[in-house]
């Protein structure tokens, strides 16, 4: 089995996760979410742009990020940039250059928590929300990122 960063909604221990939403939110802790804990999600905040339920663009930590079919084309197509970057210890310093690229911007805090991540289960992690978007866009045309 190949290790990522995501939980099942069995494995949740807490309330502090970002899930994955097929489709339009309708209501929190789904099955068929995918659940990324708050310590993990920085280096993705900035490779997932969407719109908030006021109109507003970006990514929205504490509320609803809703992604088009435009959007998660752009996300999965950034995801899997930054999957390849991670491969290779040579390519790291090119992913945290992608992530300036994109105005990748954490606190210290958080800063020194993601370069504690695994590189390669990071790049995993990559892949899998990539390839769970583009099942998800083959049958529907949202996805929403809900907030802690």
């Amino acid at each position: 089995m190949i290790k990522t960063y995501f939980t099942s909604k069995t494995e949740l221990k807490g309330t502090c996760y970002f899930e994955f939403q097929i489709g339009k939110y309708t209501t929190p802790w789904l099955e068929d979410s995918l659940y990324l804990h708050a310590d993990v999600i920085a280096p993705f905040t900035r490779l997932i742009t969407g719109t908030h339920p006021n109109k507003k663009r970006g990514f929205d930590f504490f509320g609803l990020t809703y992604l088009n079919s435009d959007d998660i084309k752009d996300m999965i197509k950034k995801l899997r940039e930054f999957a390849i970057l991670l491969t290779s210890k040579k390519n790291i310093f090119q992913a945290l250059e992608m992530m300036e690229r994109y105005d990748f911007t954490i606190d210290k805090w958080h800063e020194s928590y993601t370069l504690k991540l695994k590189w390669d289960i990071l790049k995993n992690t990559a892949e899998k929300l990539a390839n769970w978007a583009e099942e998800i866009l083959s049958k529907h045309k949202t996805i929403t990122v809900c907030g802690i």
